[in-house]
């Protein structure tokens, strides 16, 4: 018995449940045969029961599945599973209160070199998600090559947008507006967007603040510099005022 979680079309789960009873060995074939049913409290038949499909995998003798062999609901195997509208009066339909549209599910039996497969020994099974369910947007996140990425709370993430960068022959010919906006001018030239990361353009860095290009030990230099200057400077005015006003004493 095998227990498969599904999304119908609104995003919503639902239990799907694949099990298997060894049938024996086909004289004609050669083949061991297993019957499968596929039930779920969510769907219903025609008789209103939860039996949603059935039929018989036939094995050959290296563990290999042959669907040609294999039957499904009496006919012709498939792998694929058609669930109606919960309104539709074809079976088998969605039984839930919700008012679901037609899906078509694929059980993944035949699905590749994952196909089901035949063993003498206990073994286990692994599934792999193709959907997920509703999900809330939680975050965005910008990627260095500027990919913004959507988070939602189910676990699922996916590109929404990219984010260019615009590079300008001359970068010293924009024009301030405000804050750290600029725009383009003559002396600029038209700008050229990129992808960040190639042709030589940078990378986006996420919440992150530009670094300063001042080197504060050298501006710290000319502080200081200019500040003895103007001391030295004060100092001779104060001197020459003296000078003033001796002369002054001297004249009276």
């Amino acid at each position: 018995t095998m227990t498969m979680t599904i999304s119908d079309g609104l995003g919503g789960q639902h239990t799907v449940t694949l099990s298997l009873l060894k049938k024996g060995l086909n004289s004609t074939t050669g083949e061991t045969e297993w019957n499968y049913e596929v039930s779920s409290p969510d769907i219903i038949d025609a008789n209103g029961t939860t039996q949603i499909s059935y039929g018989t995998l036939s094995f050959t003798s290296s563990g290999v599945l042959n669907t040609a062999n294999s039957t499904t609901g009496g006919g012709a195997f498939s792998d694929s599973l058609t669930i109606n509208a919960s309104t539709s009066g074809t079976a088998p339909r969605w039984g839930t209160s919700t008012s679901l549209p037609s899906q078509v599910f694929d059980l993944g039996i035949t699905s590749g070199n994952s196909s089901l497969t035949s063993t003498a020994a206990d073994t286990s099974y692994t599934a792999k998600a193709d959907g997920t369910e509703f999900g809330t947007l939680t975050s965005v996140t910008v990627g260095k090559d500027g990919v913004v990425t959507a988070i939602y709370d189910n676990g699922d993430t996916k590109a929404i947008a990219k984010v260019a960068l615009a590079t300008f022959n001359n970068a010293n010919g924009l024009i301030a507006v405000s804050g750290n906006t600029y725009k383009q001018s003559t002396s600029s030239g038209s700008y050229t967007l990129s992808q960040p990361g190639s042709n030589g353009v940078g990378t986006l860095e996420n919440s992150t603040l530009e670094n300063s290009t001042v080197d504060l030990s050298e501006e710290f230099t000319h502080l200081i510099t200019t500040q003895r200057a103007y001391s030295a400077a004060s100092k001779i005015i104060t001197t020459a005022d003296q000078m003033m006003q001796e002369l002054l004493t001297i004249k009276q």
